[in-house]
């Protein structure tokens, strides 16, 4: 069964899901296929109003050992989790909110991480990899 490996050594699905925890390029393998995965924090725009801090994470897993053909892999998904409001918290809670958007940013990244790791798995080797 292949297994996924960043620098010639294999990873589980926690590393994985790892990889995207901040913005940055980092170059796996599976199969014999090579890929890029690449996470960029895109801030909101001014004319859609947000918390202070909100933003997104792209993240695009790309295969890279083959030429731009029909059956290359090329993923992205987004990460969102600034769902919270903190227009209406006190200073002391401003600290907690704060600590809990960015957990809440590190699981949706870690989630959709994994999960874009996953459907490349799936489209390599029919859902039959570990």
């Amino acid at each position: 069964m292949a297994q996924w490996c960043r620098d010639g050594i294999a990873i589980n699905e926690q590393d994985l899901g790892d990889l995207a925890a901040g913005d940055g390029e980092t170059l796996c393998e599976f199969g014999g296929r090579h890929f890029r995965l690449t996470a960029e924090t895109i801030e909101r725009q001014p004319e859609h109003p947000a918390p202070p801090g909100a933003a997104a994470a792209v993240l695009t897993l790309r295969q890279i050992d083959r030429p731009q053909a029909e059956d290359s892999i090329y993923l992205v998904e987004f990460a969102d989790a600034g769902l919270l409001d903190s227009s209406r918290c006190e200073a002391s809670q401003y600290g907690h909110l704060a600590d809990a958007m960015k957990i809440a940013d590190r699981t949706a990244r870690h989630y959709v991480c994994a999960e874009l790791f996953r459907r490349a798995q799936d489209l390599i080797g029919g859902g039959r990899a570990a």
